[in-house]
């Protein structure tokens, strides 16, 4: 297994598909502006063995309305 963590800046073309289509077939997250949310990542993490993408995370920055959503919701 190798593990590669970059900026979503320094991904390719490729990388940012990969990380869209995977991100879309585990199906629990919204697909609604899912390319721009992966794009404001801090970094993105791809798993691989071998040569094939088996896994993926990312360091997220939320957006303001969210935080505020959590918090609220939170009753902080």
């Amino acid at each position: 297994m190798k593990t590669i963590i970059k900026s979503p800046a320094d991904c390719t073309e490729s990388e940012i598909d990969t990380f869209v289509r995977m991100t879309e077939e585990g199906g629990q997250v919204s697909t609604y502006q899912l390319r721009n949310k992966i794009l404001r990542a801090q970094k993105l993490v791809f798993i691989y063995n071998n040569e094939n993408c088996v896994a993926i995370a990312a360091l997220k920055t939320p957006a303001d309305s969210y935080k505020t959503k959590v918090f609220s919701a939170a009753g902080v």
